[in-house]
């Protein structure tokens, strides 16, 4: 619930465009980057998300390494955090 992919959708959206060239990203975002859903630091359609906001419906569609994503999605979480002030203590230390 740190809102940090969120606060970047439009970063996200140009990423996942790479892979899926015809996706159109379902929500807004404003001149920040910041996703119309983000309400109250949180994912206002998290439920029905989009699926490029669901790290397992990548990997089940893209058939890829479950535990590589996950390594590489911590890391880019975690410089998030730190870009955005979270303290130490609410890092992803390990998704096991």
């Amino acid at each position: 619930m740190c809102g940090c992919c969120c606060k970047r959708i439009s970063v996200a959206v140009d990423f996942y465009s790479k892979m899926e060239p015809e996706y159109k990203f379902p929500y807004t975002w404003d001149e920040n980057g910041v996703c119309e859903k983000l309400i109250n630091n949180m994912c206002s359609v998290y439920e029905n998300r989009p699926e490029m906001c669901s790290i397992d419906k990548i990997i089940e569609k893209y058939q890829l390494n479950k535990e590589a994503v996950y390594a590489y999605n911590i890391g880019s979480c975690n410089k998030m955090m730190e870009q955005d002030g979270i303290t130490e203590e609410f890092r992803i230390k390990n998704y096991l």
